[in-house]
């Protein structure tokens, strides 16, 4: 077990949650996107895109415990996950896309 940097002790705390996510080494970025797509595939997706409602909004997923929140910004979705589940593994989403966020930019045209 790794030491917990909030408590500094390494015990398991009542029903073996508390400090769960410092008892084993961090997820690797690649596990984690793979995870979380596949949960959200399987098990989210029927219910967050079933009625539409909720295309562009974020949703951001525990991997460990398949729980998930949405709302209207990256921020809110994530905050709220874990207000929820402060040990939660979090993947960011975005309802109906393939990515989060975009990366990039757009230079003028000359049109002169």
């Amino acid at each position: 077990m790794l030491p917990c940097p909030r408590h500094g002790t390494t015990q398991r705390w009542p029903r073996g949650g508390g400090c769960r996510r410092y008892e084993t080494e961090p997820h690797d970025r690649d596990d984690l996107a793979r995870r979380a797509r596949d949960l959200y595939d399987r098990r989210i997706r029927e219910r967050v895109e079933a009625a539409g409602d909720n295309e562009g909004r974020y949703v951001a997923v525990d991997v460990d415990s398949s729980d998930y929140e949405i709302a209207d910004d990256a921020l809110g979705a994530g905050a709220g996950l874990r207000r929820r589940k402060p040990e939660a593994s979090v993947y960011l989403m975005r309802v109906g896309r393939p990515t989060a966020f975009r990366l990039g930019c757009r230079f003028p045209t000359d049109r002169g």
